[in-house]
């Protein structure tokens, strides 16, 4: 009988040819409720999860589940205590859209210090002086701090240093100051020393009971009056009610917004009224290019995954000692 993988939302092309070309079923789940995945998931040898909630009730119920890939980098989506507790392997996708996001920071930083939103706004509106009432700045020799520095966070530095000329410092608690200065990164020993000295914050932290809600009404507080703040990484990291709070009393100047704590925003959301806002539906490492990537990536591994080959971005390797 042939193995079944179960996509709980549609993937690239390329990757569904990949794995027919292996010989492999491939089904697109009904929906992505709890209840829905619980029956579409039976009869799945291996699962690759996009934006999907994969619960431990959906991997009690794949009998004969061997492999979940997340068809990403973020593993939040999914119980990952209860996969290796039942011998589920897991995996993700590490580098397919590192480009993606890093490329969607820097035109974020560049929107917003261009003021390109505004005065495109403006002109509409037949202002065309707003170029002397609302003045845009050059963000060569400025400072970016950027919060996590892993593949991300890394390629951002490389790219704002390299194409804009700015000066880059950054923060993270996991990565050694030798590290993060080996790519002449400026290191600071602290989220408040990072942002009282930044002229633009970007996240880029992974969630974790230690990060989310880590930016609030008082590290706002702390940043540069008139800096600006970008987030591309999870909505659940930040206070979206205090920075929108600090954007309307001026203290920002504004912000970039790609994810939410709640997918897609709610139509009352305090930042959807606010102008000097650029709102974007968690499109950054969402490029068709990405998507490609991500897909052939996630389909590689499944299928080296179901052959029992090893698996270098498994990230629960200690399921093998149980495999079931």
């Amino acid at each position: 009988m042939k193995q079944l993988v179960l996509l709980t939302e549609p993937i690239h092309p390329d990757g569904v040819a990949l794995l027919e070309k292996e010989g492999l079923v491939i089904r697109i789940a009904k929906g992505t409720a709890e209840d829905i995945l619980c029956e579409e998931v039976r009869a799945a040898d291996a699962l690759i999860v996009r934006l999907a909630r994969i619960t431990q009730s959906v991997l009690e119920a794949g009998k004969k589940l061997r492999l979940v890939v997340r068809h990403g980098v973020g593993l939040d989506n999914i119980d990952l205590k209860a996969a290796t507790k039942l011998g589920i392997m897991v995996a993700n996708v590490p580098d397919a859209n590192t480009l993606s996001v890093a490329e969607h920071v820097l035109g974020s930083i560049l929107a917003l210090a261009k003021r390109f939103l505004i005065y495109d706004r403006a002109v509409r509106e037949g202002n065309f002086q707003a170029r002397s009432t609302i003045p845009s700045i050059d963000v060569a020799t400025r400072t970016l701090g950027i919060v996590g520095f892993g593949r991300i966070g890394r390629e951002v530095a490389k790219k704002c240093m390299g194409t804009l000329g700015m000066q880059v410092i950054a923060w993270d608690p996991n990565v050694s100051r030798e590290d993060i200065e080996a790519l002449g990164v400026r290191y600071v020993n602290s989220l408040e020393s990072l942002l009282s000295q930044a002229d633009f914050v970007t996240l880029h932290a992974p969630s974790t009971p230690e990060t989310r809600g880590m930016m609030g009404a008082k590290q706002f507080s702390l940043m540069k009056k008139g800096s600006f703040f970008i987030n591309a990484a999870r909505g659940e990291l930040v206070d979206e009610i205090a920075l929108a709070g600090a954007i309307r009393s001026g203290h920002l100047a504004g912000a970039a917004v790609d994810v939410f704590a709640q997918e897609p925003p709610a139509a009352d959301h305090p930042l959807l009224g606010l102008d000097n806002v650029l709102l974007t539906p968690h499109a950054a490492g969402a490029s068709s290019d990405a998507l490609r990537r991500l897909s052939l990536g996630a389909a590689t591994t499944v299928v080296a995954g179901l052959r029992g080959e090893k698996l270098t971005n498994m990230v629960n390797p200690e399921v093998l000692r149980q495999r079931r």
